[in-house]
């Protein structure tokens, strides 16, 4: 279990036009994984939500609770005690984004690189 806090600069695209937002969430992440002995590499799962999020862009802007939600596969490669190199594939999903028109979704796929420190 850990926090996460992320900054992201996004663009979507309605029938209206191209629009630019960005998007400020701090929240928690649940990491299952599996130590597999004398291998440095685990494989792991991640589910993550987003307490909080603030939304500034073309069409919306303002805070909300609760509506980001993600999940992820990866790797953990551990390089030195307590340290560790990661590589997950991860799914994101926005319940709502707001404009002119009504209430959308938003949905996205990464591929995420990443150090992580874990006790």
């Amino acid at each position: 279990l850990g926090l996460y806090a992320e900054y992201a600069s996004l663009e979507y695209s309605l029938a209206a036009g191209d629009f630019i937002y960005t998007k400020r969430t701090l929240g928690v992440d649940l990491y299952l994984m599996l130590d597999i002995p004398l291998i440095p590499l685990d494989p792991y799962v991640k589910f993550a939500t987003g307490i909080w999020e603030d939304v500034a862009g073309d069409l919306d802007s303002g805070s909300s609770f609760f509506n980001t939600y993600k999940t992820g596969i990866g790797l953990a490669f551990t390089f030195f005690p307590f340290l560790q190199l990661t590589g997950e594939y991860q799914f994101e999903y926005t319940r709502k984004i707001e404009d002119n028109s009504g209430n959308h979704t938003a949905s996205g796929h990464a591929v995420v690189l990443g150090i992580r420190f874990m006790m």
